[in-house]
């Protein structure tokens, strides 16, 4: 009985290689459409460098990494800043910068004395009276919300000239400043430059108050001002209130109330036990995707500045329990980065993920006909008359489509990788062949199911192209958006202190 398969099997495998050599021609395209693919990405990603370094070096003057290397014993790790290096150049050592509190712009309508202006990056300036910085608080416990909330706001007498950063990070800076797009690298210090405007929240400031501090900018230093504004705690019954007040404000359904920076519901804090529930304005990331006819751009997302705000009100608790531990919040920075030679645009990510997709799904309207092209011509039922069996039949369909596949996607990967496309270069070859051989075998076996249902070999094309074309749009802008997320969590984030 297994000899008699294996037979079917090698009589069915010639026959099936006579049928494909009288479509070599078909069968060769198809396997070859990926070097067409990959060779159009990769002569329009050649040409785009060659205009972008001829450009570069006819107008840009000899970039000398020097003084980044120069400087990084000298570079002091006390003070706001540090190193200013551009991306052709190593960056040995990031700079260091205070934590700050997202607060909400001025209102549109508001008389503040002067008009307020934006700067290159979106961010509002205001430069005259500053009203102060709510925020909502509620519990089950009034009493022991307001002692913490009274000792959120560290308190400060005669203002100097803070020393260094450590300094700095006893006081609770702010920022009003709004953008649409993200700096990237540069985001982490873009409220300490010369443009942005920087607050301190105390509890009651006085007339002129001011906190001044050395920013140091690459090999130079500048004196940065942080205006003193007041912040208000307000007590609410419960959480349903405030949701309700910030969606008003938010709204402008209430224009007398003040604008909102963050909320705090203690739920059922006391001395033993600190559960803490932070609402914040997430639509200060701004846009993180572009999305265009057949790909989408993706930005960093802007920061959102919630970590401080967890850290303000977990000092305040270990306060008043009579801790002498605090949450010393210096300074956040980023990673050291080596020199970027690279050209900063990639035409495989431009033109999108959706052309990637179209690539690999090509097979399944292929596999899908040439299966329904037995059921419409009665080939698998004079093959069944002649004592073919079904388990033979399958075998050896399964294979010589594996063996399709494979080929396809070995070209697809060789060809993508030699004219450098950095979706097949940056990825991990073992990587790839587990994921590429696994969605071939799905996507057969999803072919044999579907073959079921058809009769005609037209429908069965139409179809299977249709849903190549039609999943991918799904995929991209349905279910992508749903699942995958660049910045941090739409959910508050909860603190608990035990």
């Amino acid at each position: 009985m297994g000899a008699n398969c294996l037979a079917q099997t090698n009589a069915l495998f010639r026959k099936n290689l006579v049928i494909q050599r009288r479509n070599h021609r078909s069968n060769c395209c198809l396997i070859c459409f990926p070097l067409l693919i990959c060779l159009l990405l990769g002569g329009v990603q050649m040409i785009v460098a060659i205009a972008y370094y001829a450009s570069s070096a006819a107008h840009r003057p000899r970039i000398d990494c020097g003084y980044c290397t120069a400087s990084t014993n000298s570079s002091s790790t006390d003070t706001v800043g540090g190193l200013v290096c551009p991306t052709e150049c190593p960056l040995p050592i990031a700079p260091k910068w205070p934590p700050v509190l997202q607060l909400p712009p001025a209102p549109d309508d508001m008389d503040i004395g002067s008009s307020a202006s934006t700067n290159l990056t979106g961010a509002s300036i205001r430069r005259s009276k500053t009203p102060a910085a709510t925020f909502l608080v509620t519990g089950t416990n009034q009493s022991f919300a307001e002692s913490v909330m009274s000792n959120m706001l560290p308190k400060h007498g005669e203002l100097n000239s803070a020393a260094d950063i450590s300094n700095i990070a006893d006081f609770a800076l702010g920022t009003d400043a709004m953008r649409f797009i993200s700096n990237g690298a540069e985001e982490l210090g873009s409220d300490f430059d010369h443009h942005n405007h920087l607050f301190f929240l105390q509890r009651s400031c006085t007339p002129n108050a001011t906190l001044s501090f050395l920013v140091q900018e690459g090999s130079s230093n500048f004196t940065k001002d942080a205006e003193c504004i007041e912040g208000l705690f307000l007590w609410r019954e419960d959480s349903s209130v405030i949701n309700s007040e910030s969606y008003r404000v938010y709204y402008k359904e209430d224009t007398q109330a003040n604008q909102i920076a963050s909320a705090y519901d203690l739920t059922s804090s006391n001395l033993n036990k600190f559960n803490l529930i932070v609402s914040y304005n997430s639509t200060y990331k701004g846009d993180t995707q572009l999305s265009m006819s057949l790909s989408s751009l993706s930005f960093s997302p802007i920061l959102l500045r919630v970590p401080r705000l967890l850290n303000l009100v977990s000092n305040a608790y270990l306060q008043l329990r009579g801790s002498d531990t605090k949450i010393q919040f210096e300074f956040i920075k980023d990673m050291p980065r080596v020199a970027q030679q690279e050209l900063p645009i990639d035409i495989s990510f431009l033109v999108g993920k959706l052309v990637f997709v179209w690539m690999i799904m090509l097979l399944f309207p292929v596999i899908l006909s040439n299966l329904v092209y037995d059921k419409e011509q009665k080939l698998r039922t004079i093959m069944k008359m002649h004592g073919l069996g079904d388990m033979a039949y399958g075998i050896i369909s399964y294979c010589y489509f594996l063996l399709l596949s494979l080929l396809y996607m070995l070209f697809l990967v060789f060809f993508g990788s030699l004219f450098g496309i950095k979706l097949f270069i940056l990825s991990d070859y073992r990587v790839q062949f587990v994921v590429y051989f696994a969605y071939i075998n799905l996507q057969i076996s999803f072919a044999f199911l579907i073959a079921t249902y058809f009769s005609k070999v037209r429908t069965a094309s139409v179809t299977g192209y249709l849903f190549t074309i039609g999943s991918a749009y799904l995929g991209e802008y349905l279910f992508r958006p749903i699942f995958e997320d660049m910045s941090m969590s739409s959910l508050c984030p909860k603190s608990r202190l035990d």
